[in-house]
């Protein structure tokens, strides 16, 4: 990927880089994994119908839940008053058995949250002892109408911000994980390119197509996405970033000597999430770093998706994981 061409590399004097252009806005349920084609690597193909069918299950609710919900603290009190606090009216949990509504509770958590059970799905879900199988044929076509969309969103922001690609003109996106930002190259035309980017780089234009590629059904290994979920969280509580840590007696510090462990403990304490979900928090957090340090941090490969555009479609979307 050394041909990339970076965000900084190009500057051009335009309105468009500062006016507020059409912003991507892939719908949530869009960006969710709708299929998954290729094989995963980390599950037998049981147990990826399984998953499917929980994903197809659960985007509904997801979809709902973030629309209606702004914040992780509101959308924690909702779970806990649905799946575990016996005099809330939305509680659903007098049928079921205790794993099967931690089941709930963590497949629709999740799908809310991160938009995939492929990493992280809860098998207990009385879901699964249902019968009723997925429909392939309209899963197919959910999957091909979100491409479809993004694809036309993609092109309506570059042409917005006077982007306009010739017929058969190949671009190729790479977009980094953590900052989301998005460099581009297949054009030889440098005032273009910056357009591009600078576009595409407008407020969350890229983070919103990165999820969706994400999403979009590449097999991601474990330790690949571990990585990128522990990056994540240590970016969004604490303002740092894992790469740039110092790596000492297996611990990651900061420039400071602070335990970044620690650091996202506290925060995470400090937090209004409520107290029957800060464990669990700090356990998926710890439960990834663990991977990260075992394998190392710098042997790892961070989470960069990449996609071709051409014609006004997405192409060739793929994932890069070169260290």
């Amino acid at each position: 990927m050394n041909d990339i061409v970076n965000n900084n590399t190009y500057k051009v004097s335009s309105s468009y880089a500062t006016a507020k252009v059409v912003d991507i806005n892939l719908r949530r349920e869009e960006k969710l994994a709708f299929n998954k084609y290729s094989k995963l690597t980390s599950i037998d193909s049981g147990t990826y119908s399984d998953v499917e069918k929980l994903e197809n299950y659960y985007a509904p609710t997801a979809s709902a839940n973030r629309a209606k919900y702004s914040s992780n603290t509101e959308l924690y009190n909702h779970l806990y008053n649905k799946y575990f606090n016996e005099n809330a009216k939305e509680y659903i949990g007098d049928s079921y058995s205790k794993e099967e509504i931690v089941a709930m509770y963590n497949n629709e958590k999740n799908m809310t949250l991160y938009g995939s059970l492929q990493h992280d799905a809860s098998f207990e879900d009385p879901i699964l002892k249902e019968k009723s199988a997925v429909d392939d044929a309209k899963i197919f076509a959910q999957k091909e109408h979100s491409k479809e969309s993004v694809s036309k969103q993609i092109d309506n922001v570059l042409k917005y911000n006077g982007v306009n690609l010739d017929k058969n003109e190949f671009v190729l996106f790479s977009i980094e994980p953590i900052d989301f930002k998005l460099s581009a190259a297949g054009i030889d035309n440098p005032p273009k390119v910056s357009m591009l980017i600078d576009a595409l780089n407008f407020e969350n234009n890229a983070e919103e197509l990165f999820y969706y590629l994400l999403h979009s059904g590449f097999p991601v290994p474990e330790d690949v996405m571990a990585k990128f979920e522990a990056a994540r969280e240590i970016k969004n509580t604490t303002g740092e970033n894992l790469n740039n840590l110092k790596f000492e007696d297996g611990k990651y510090l900061t420039q400071n000597g602070e335990d970044i462990a620690e650091l996202y403990k506290s925060s995470i304490g400090k937090s209004d999430i409520p107290d029957e979900f800060k464990s669990k928090a700090y356990e998926e957090f710890s439960a990834n770093l663990d991977i990260v340090t075992e394998k190392g941090r710098d042997n790892i490969p961070d989470l960069t998706m990449v996609a071709g555009f051409r014609n006004s479609k997405l192409v060739s979307m793929n994932v890069n994981y070169e260290v």
